[in-house]
């Protein structure tokens, strides 16, 4: 943000201050809380008037969260008009829509469940039935029908699965006519654990769908796949003549030369690698193989050893050092490794995860490095900047605020959005030993590191960045805080505009107020920071100034969850000294 954009909010923030400060004094604590619920149930009534469901739903959620303790009936509507402003899909609704709006209704379901398990389940049975809409014994429907089918009732089937079991197993059932695809193996993953008998009875049912199909298609991976992930469930979820029929059909398939095309996705380091899925799923199978069909065994290892040997050398390194399999190997041992590749690309893959081994041992010497080795310079930079962060945390974590300081200030404005919460930590390290003074000149000159550039910096990076500042700011000094509230609000405004230009983020951002988390030099676990929160304890401070300031979001949805959070502040104020007198704490208040 500009010196000259940043004066005038300043101004305005500071005229802000000076509104009728009455209503900022604890004596008119209850006329705060009237107005809150007044705009409380005013937003409730204005949502509804809303033409994009989207952001009717995520409003809608928020409100009924609130009203629940004022109003459970005004809740509980709430909750309902949320759930059937989501359209149904259809064939022609697109793959990353289809996973939004199921996504929502995982979330009004959830969120429900916590409140009246009843009126969940109530409206799991209306999804039943609206997912239901089509006959699969249907002979007009083509192959990719039947398995776009199947795929949308196992993905609702396991949304359902949050409050009716049943339900979800009878809509797996239904997937499992049309056809039996790579995702009932994923849902079994999880359902079996639950209820076990159940899974038995949908894999017996999948396993007589494979075979009347001939086990086409990835119908047989699938089935080995569902074998293979619930294997520690005792009995098993197959029969001992339904597992060596599987292993008896791959054997034959595999020395018939067919092949198996199905990939799988590998950590960020190999992101770009994809290793066949019929490779790991054979490594799991050779136990089985010993047990069940010890005559086919060899052949088997044969086939393993002919698939790896196909693999190249990218897929032979991703194999080997991702996951679990990764986890014992040495930042030795992957040197070795580089030093004998053959292409460089792989030499730079094992030497990022080495430097990365050894920066998870805490040997940055070694890790700064290896880094150096790294030839592909994209890379190169990004483990530097990231080894780079470790030491100025490090720092932090040692005490030494002043090292921790040099290190940010020599790193480039570009890598503002992963200094910010170092530079946060850091204050927050000097607000403990009592300094407040050098805590604030700290937030000030990571602020500044977003200054000039609004064209440049990605507006929810610096809108989420600043967040974890004015969290630090707050029990510090109350008007810069307020100012820096306001240019959290400029940023959002910024990204609110730009969400057409970027397919970076998912369809959920564009209508959430910044929630960030970042790892800490302490204890090694994370720290999350709402703004959301952030508006909660600035309301506390001055409820009107904190809501007007927040009329300046021009995204509805965004503006509605603000001035929600803010009016959230007066009544879990007003809830914790109502409880007070039961000795429940501070912690009290949200239910």
């Amino acid at each position: 943000m500009t010196r000259s954009v940043r004066k005038g909010l300043g101004l305005w923030v500071m005229t802000v201050s000076f509104f009728p400060l009455a209503l900022g004094q604890e004596g008119d604590r209850d006329a705060q809380k009237e107005r809150a619920w007044h705009l409380v149930e005013s937003l409730s009534h204005e949502v509804k008037q809303w033409n994009d469901f989207r952001d009717r739903v995520v409003v809608s959620l928020k409100l009924a969260d609130l009203l629940w303790e004022h109003d459970e009936q005004l809740a509980r509507d709430t909750y309902i008009a949320a759930f059937r402003a989501i359209p149904p899909v259809s064939k022609e609704t697109p793959r990353l829509e289809r996973e939004f709006r199921r996504q929502l209704r995982l979330r009004v379901l959830s969120e429900l469940a916590r409140r009246d398990p009843k009126l969940a389940e109530r409206l799991t049975r209306e999804l039943t039935e609206v997912v239901r809409d089509h006959d699969p014994s249907s002979q007009h429907l083509s192959e990719e029908e039947r398995r776009e089918r199947a795929e949308s009732l196992i993905q609702e089937a396991g949304l359902v699965s949050l409050t009716d079991l049943k339900a979800a197993a009878s809509l797996v059932e239904e997937a499992v006519r049309y056809q039996v695809v790579p995702s009932f193996a994923n849902f079994l993953d999880v359902f079996a654990s639950r209820e076990p008998e159940m899974a038995r009875r949908l894999y017996g049912l999948a396993f007589a769908r494979a075979r009347a199909q001939r086990f086409s298609g990835s119908t047989l991976e699938t089935m080995l796949m569902a074998v293979v992930r619930t294997r520690s469930l005792d009995p098993p979820l197959y029969s001992p003549e339904q597992l060596k029929e599987l292993l008896w059909i791959l054997e034959r398939r595999l020395s018939q030369g067919i092949r198996f095309s199905a990939t799988e996705p590998l950590p960020v380091a190999l992101e770009w690698v994809r290793v066949p899925t019929i490779v790991s799923l054979l490594k799991e199978l050779i136990p089985l193989y010993e047990q069940y069909l010890p005559e086919l065994l060899p052949s088997i290892q044969g086939h393993l050893l002919s698939q790896l040997r196909s693999l190249n050398e990218l897929q032979q390194i991703a194999l080997g050092y991702s996951g679990s399999a990764g986890t014992d190997v040495t930042v030795e041992e992957l040197v070795s490794k580089a030093n004998r590749a053959a292409s460089q690309r792989a030499r730079d893959v094992l030497y990022w995860l080495a430097a990365e081994r050894a920066r998870r041992k805490g040997d940055l010497i070694q890790a700064f490095s290896l880094a150096e080795k790294i030839q592909d310079e994209r890379h190169r930079e990004a483990m530097i900047t990231a080894l780079r962060i470790a030491r100025a945390q490090a720092a932090v974590g040692a005490g030494d605020t002043a090292q921790a300081l040099d290190v940010l200030r020599k790193m480039p404005k570009e890598t503002c959005s992963k200094i910010t919460p170092v530079y946060a930590e850091i204050a927050r390290a000097f607000v403990k030993q009592e300094n407040p003074e050098q805590a604030r000149a700290v937030i000030a000159e990571a602020e500044r590191c977003w200054f000039g550039r609004e064209l440049t910096a990605d507006p929810w990076e610096a809108a989420g960045s600043l967040t974890l500042l004015v969290d630090v700011l707050v029990p510090l000094d109350e008007d810069s805080a307020f100012m820096l509230t306001a240019s959290i609000i400029s940023w959002l405004n910024r990204s609110s505009e730009k969400k057409d230009d970027t397919a970076t983020h998912d369809g959920f951002t564009w209508r959430r107020l910044p929630m960030i988390g970042y790892p800490t030099s302490t204890n090694g676990g994370m720290r999350m920071v709402s703004f959301e929160e952030i508006l909660a304890r600035l309301a506390q401070k001055d409820f009107e100034r904190t809501l007007l300031i927040v009329t300046g979001l021009k995204s509805a949805a965004l503006r509605a969850l603000a001035q929600l959070a803010v009016c959230d502040g007066i009544l879990r104020h007003a809830r914790e000294k109502r409880t007070s007198s039961f000795e429940r704490g501070p912690a009290y208040g949200r239910k």
